[in-house]
């Protein structure tokens, strides 16, 4: 099974969520990843705090998470563009 790498990780992330912004980072000394999604107001509205990168190196793993991001933003009432995993991920 592939293994993605942190970079890929976070720019998959990063361009989940449009037309809402989201800023990722690693932390934990590269063991995890957080991130945040901005609404139209700029103003948070999603925040993962602690997502361990071994869960998010296995494509279901990363898909999961999104999709799980994805869904709490729409319940929400927030539209999303619609997305799929990248083919290079």
């Amino acid at each position: 099974m592939k293994k993605i790498s942190l970079e890929d990780i976070i720019a998959t992330i990063e361009g989940a969520f449009s037309p809402l912004r989201c800023v990722a980072e690693s932390c934990d000394y590269g063991n995890a990843v957080r991130f945040r999604v901005f609404g139209a107001d700029d103003k948070p509205i999603a925040n993962m705090d602690h997502v361990a990168v071994s869960r998010l190196r296995d494509p279901n793993g990363l898909k999961a998470a999104i999709e799980g991001a994805r869904d709490f933003i729409e319940r929400r009432g927030h539209s999303l563009s619609p997305w799929a995993m990248p083919d290079n991920v």
